[in-house]
């Protein structure tokens, strides 16, 4: 039995914006420019999906910390991709040489 896809098959953004500072602050005001063009209230937003980067996920001055300040419920979605490779590294550091996980990681 196949399920029925009810969403199409390619990605599409809102919009591009320009940043005017690489920080979490200058994030959150291209996000609000964005919104505002658009006529979407903050309050809406129900998770923000991210990398690992302290400018995204920083506990003191990240992205999502900011952000969360205003819209409590927001939920942090992390990139899983990343997450599973520190958790390797982090698995493989006392039983596989750091020259033979650098071989791999870039093989």
């Amino acid at each position: 039995m196949r399920l029925k896809k009810n969403y199409p098959s390619y990605t599409s953004y809102l919009d591009l914006a320009p940043i005017m500072s690489c920080d979490a602050d200058g994030l959150i005001d291209a996000i609000k420019i964005v919104l505002t063009k658009y006529n979407l209230n903050i309050n809406n937003l129900i998770g923000i999906g991210t990398d690992n980067a302290s400018v995204m996920v920083g506990v003191n001055n990240g992205l999502y910390t900011k952000l969360k300040a205003g819209v409590p419920h927001l939920i942090l979605i992390r990139c899983v991709c990343h997450s599973l490779q520190l958790s390797v590294s982090h698995a493989s550091k006392e039983c596989m040489p750091r020259n033979l996980e650098y071989l791999i990681q870039e093989t």
